[in-house]
């Protein structure tokens, strides 16, 4: 008996699909290392530890790789209508 929701406007889904381009655009800008690290973090769920085994380096580098990738997609995407909070990009990690 339940029926779907409305269905998203057209409007919302173009701004929702720049800003995804505009993030991803931003990541793949960012430089190897911190990229990987944020990667391994944020989309593959993997403990400092575990990325600082991968990528051959210590737990504080991890966190200073990770730190300077979330300063740097937001610095990046100040410059894109991109609203507050898109890609739910931590304050601090």
């Amino acid at each position: 008996d339940a029926l779907p929701g409305p269905a998203p406007a057209a409007d919302d889904l173009m701004a929702r699909a720049e800003e995804q381009e505009a993030v991803g655009g931003a990541v793949q800008a960012l430089p190897e290392n911190q990229r990987l690290a944020l990667i391994l973090k944020r989309f593959e769920g993997r403990s400092h530890r575990e990325i600082a085994e991968a990528m051959g380096t210590t737990v504080a580098a991890v966190e200073s790789l990770i730190q300077r990738a979330y300063e740097g997609l937001r610095e990046r995407l100040k410059s894109h209508d991109v609203k507050k909070g898109a890609g739910n990009l931590p304050a601090r990690c």
